[in-house]
């Protein structure tokens, strides 16, 4: 029930951090689409929420009409495992665009069909990426949205978008259920949007993890170690 009840409070938070998840959740599913249409598809959706920053500045209507029409398009022409994909991500934009403008108090002026959306159909729409990206878990996605919940207690839009942004959305690796216990605590701080930082302890070297919130966790790792959990967690700094 975790990620049923944390979809749900992002929902109905008082910042649009349930577009911004649903975004991410494209991301995911859009890794199964063949560039150059994948870029069709990010761009859409990393566009919309860009609006959020900028909604004083320019009508949701119009970013709306601007982005989704061209990865509708290719949605009914894309094949396989590449139009599920596709169909995520378009209803990644739906689910987005709701909450965007519900959130910024609009005055309802999107089409009819951007107002199917119902508070659950995020949960739905996570599992659905999950099943296009088998490295990831629902514990995994959980985690995530646990640290995005945390964050609104800040009432600050950006470093919900940097936290989110520092996940592993689309680039963590197989294997993180592998890991010995004390690198898969590193390895799920990492995914979760924390950042490393190389330092010595002892005069060995050790890993520290910082995540959004502040809490931190050290690691001493031999290179074998730090081999293991690169594999897993690709974008650790060198």
């Amino acid at each position: 029930m975790a990620l049923t009840d944390t979809a749900l409070n992002l929902w109905n938070a008082k910042l649009p951090v349930a577009a911004l998840v649903a975004s991410h959740a494209g991301h995911m599913a859009a890794t199964k689409i063949d560039e150059p249409q994948r870029a069709v598809f990010d761009g859409a959706l990393d566009a919309l929420v860009a609006w959020w920053p900028d909604r004083r500045k320019r009508n949701l209507v119009d970013v709306w009409n601007e982005v989704h029409a061209e990865p509708v398009r290719l949605a009914g022409e894309l094949k396989g495992n590449a139009k599920k994909a596709a169909d995520v991500c378009v209803r990644a934009l739906y689910l987005a665009v709701s909450n965007l403008e519900r959130v910024g108090r609009g005055r309802r002026e999107l089409p009819p069909d951007c107002y199917d959306v119902e508070p659950e159909h995020l949960e739905a729409l996570l599992r659905d990426a999950l099943k296009l990206h088998s490295a990831t878990q629902v514990r995994d996605i959980d985690r995530r949205l646990s640290v995005i919940e945390g964050l609104l207690e800040g009432g600050k839009w950006e470093p919900i978008v940097a936290a989110a942004a520092a996940m592993g959305w689309t680039r963590l690796q197989p294997g993180l259920r592998k890991l010995a216990p004390r690198l898969r605590d590193l390895g799920e701080a990492l995914d979760a949007g924390g950042a490393a930082e190389s330092m010595d302890v002892g005069g060995r070297p050790a890993l520290r993890v910082t995540m959004p919130g502040g809490e931190r966790r050290i690691g001493v790792l031999d290179g074998e170690e730090l081999a293991s959990l690169r594999a897993v967690i690709p974008w650790i700094p060198a």
